[in-house]
């Protein structure tokens, strides 16, 4: 009885690192007594886009434009292949003057190659053998997913297709309208729907309703969703990805290997994420994850690790900090040279020391959930982080030589030009940060997107989503594809509501990346005397002579504080101080931008260093 599964990893995932998914889902697979291959189709299809960009830079969007063509040709759709081209063009001006290339002629030789490689591969497969062909939803794989399950089922009517990878049911009911050659589709956590989706086939006892997290059609050719109550991937015996097929077909070992630390997330309230649905969070030991890397690094002599968790911090704090000293020590004791990245929900609870650990356990550069640099914006989007902790992030940072890009997102449906004005306003506190020489702070502007499975998105009137119609992938692809459009892809706004006060943020923001501020802090018998530069041109000059200002600046400067906090500390050294003259201290300090609190005061943070 055939019980072999092949997954398939597609365009445009990266080719230079294992599927984190699919390889942990190989190892349980097997575990459970089920033959599995992990195919790699991006290895080969990928190399179709040498003309346009190298792999390590080319975006997802240029990845996918052949895909899109060959689509786009099969419904006849010529607005989407007019844009197609018009986008091929973008990326390719230089086509139209040299006559290097004919834009048509490549895309057509694209969409040929595309047929070819993929007939080639299934050539080599014995469909006798295989129990079910899987394919993922992430990185927009389904789009070549859909032209792959289409000439497997030439092949094979009767063979059955399953996709993953979805934040919800809605997308897993969409590909299914989208595709009749895909039979199932799983959101959430894939590994036991899978699993008993492949043992009711195998067994041919079947009911579907059972099920958890699956779409499927009924006989009446019905789209049904199931529930989504089931058992979860266990994390206190955690089986190790499989990167065999890897290693055999791209005929190296990887020179990054993704590790999961936590499932799920910790915060699950941001307003504009998607990520959560159909996960259960839970975390893994800090010795068993030092374990999987010491073996990853044993095996395949790979020192790059990709943390592939939105957080690895998680709920508690002192776990990662043991996992932080647990890779200080082992790289310490071995004398290794491992790197790691990994992005991060900003904890209460960070400080600088921790900050400091990153840097000595080995990560080069993070990704960390900044969002935004106004109070009010990070309140409307419901982060867990204020502006004292991203003002600590980047001064942590900084100083422990970790690079960090930042992101800021512009346009949240409440945002208000009050909103952008504070944002500009606050870029002061940011002045030291510019021109640091460890790695200068650059916020990124993008756009929010609005997803279906946002709190936003049921937040808003079918009149104001109706505004939100900007995704070129979405807009390379046939308009009668997808029935509900916010099923599988977000969108942007074509123009921003306060889109003219985030230029002049852009141009204010150009001046303290273009200016270089720094400050001296000298001290004799007992008093500070604080001087202030931009371009080496002296600014201010402020002697504290009063120690409560220093000790102030001290308690505040590893931590962001609370005033509670704050006002114990500084009634333990001074024994008379009130509550009024501690607020008076922080606001004389805020008033020169060498500190900064919020309303309430349950933030406080240093800006400069004593």
């Amino acid at each position: 009885m055939k019980k072999k599964i092949i997954l398939n990893y597609l365009p445009p995932a990266d080719t230079d690192m294992p599927s984190a998914a699919l390889s942990i889902l190989k190892s349980f697979m097997q575990s459970n007594g089920f033959e599995t291959e992990i195919k790699y189709w991006n290895l080969t299809l990928n190399k179709l886009l040498s003309d346009l960009d190298s792999n390590s830079t080319a975006t997802a969007q240029v990845r996918l434009i052949p895909y899109c063509y060959y689509i786009s040709q099969q419904h006849n759709d010529n607005d989407s292949i007019n844009r197609i081209k018009v986008n091929l063009q973008a990326l390719k001006p230089s086509w139209i003057t040299t006559s290097e290339k004919n834009y048509t002629e490549w895309l057509e030789t694209a969409k040929s190659n595309i047929y070819r490689i993929i007939n080639q591969e299934l050539d080599k497969i014995d469909f006798e053998n295989v129990l079910i062909f899987g394919l993922s939803s992430k990185f927009y794989q389904w789009i070549p997913g859909i032209i792959l399950a289409e000439e497997i089922k030439k092949r094979k009517p009767e063979i059955k297709i399953v996709i993953g990878g979805f934040e919800s049911s809605f997308g897993a009911i969409e590909i299914l309208k989208t595709s009749l050659h895909i039979d199932f589709a799983i959101w959430g956590e894939g590994e036991y729907p899978l699993l008993n989706l492949c043992q009711q086939i195998h067994s041919n006892i079947i009911d579907y309703n059972t099920i958890s997290r699956l779409a499927y059609r009924n006989q009446a050719q019905n789209i049904i969703t199931t529930h989504a109550f089931s058992q979860y991937l266990n994390f206190e015996e955690y089986l190790y990805p499989e990167y065999s097929d890897y290693v055999e077909q791209s005929g190296k070992n990887p020179s990054k290997i993704p590790i999961n630390l936590i499932r799920g997330c910790s915060w699950k309230k941001c307003k504009f994420c998607n990520y959560s649905h159909g996960y259960k969070y839970r975390e893994r030991t800090p010795e068993n994850v030092l374990e999987e890397i010491q073996f990853m690094n044993e095996k395949y002599g790979t020192e790059y690790f990709i943390f592939v968790d939105n957080d690895i911090i998680g709920l508690d704090i002192s776990r990662f900090e043991k996992m932080l000293d647990l890779l200080i020590e082992y790289l310490s004791k071995k004398n290794k040279m491992l790197t790691f990245w990994g992005e991060f929900i900003i904890h209460p609870e960070l400080n600088m020391n921790i900050y400091k650990k990153l840097s000595l356990a080995g990560f080069s550069q993070v990704s960390a959930g900044y969002e935004a640099i106004s109070e009010n914006i990070l309140k409307k989007m419901n982060k867990s982080n204020t502006l004292a902790h991203n003002i600590l992030l980047i001064k942590g940072l900084q100083k422990a030589g970790v690079k960090c890009p930042v992101n800021l997102i512009k346009g949240v449906p409440d945002e208000t030009e009050a909103d952008v004005i504070q944002s500009i306003e606050n870029l002061k506190y940011f002045r030291f940060y510019f021109s640091n020489p460890q790695f200068s702070l650059n916020h990124l502007l993008g756009f929010f997107n609005l997803k279906k499975e946002a709190k936003y998105f049921k937040q808003l009137s079918e009149e104001e989503k109706t505004k939100y119609d900007n995704n070129t992938i979405a807009s390379n692809l046939p308009s009668d594809l997808i029935k509900d459009r916010f099923n599988l892809f977000g969108y942007n706004k074509n123009a921003v509501t306060n889109e003219k006060l985030w230029q002049y943020y852009s141009i204010i923001e150009d001046h303290y990346t273009t200016k270089k501020y720094s400050y001296k802090i000298n001290e004799s018998e007992g008093i500070y005397y604080y001087v202030e530069y931009c371009n080496e041109i002296l600014l201010k000059k402020i002697i504290f002579d009063e120690q409560e200002y220093i000790n102030t600046l001290k308690f505040c400067n590893d931590k962001v504080q609370s005033f509670e906090n704050l006002s114990n500390h500084l009634q333990e050294k001074h024994k008379k101080i009130s509550n009024q003259r501690i607020i008076e201290i922080l606001q004389n300090l805020k008033q020169e931008y060498l500190l900064y609190f919020n309303n309430d005061y349950s933030t406080i943070v240093s800006i400069i260093e004593i």
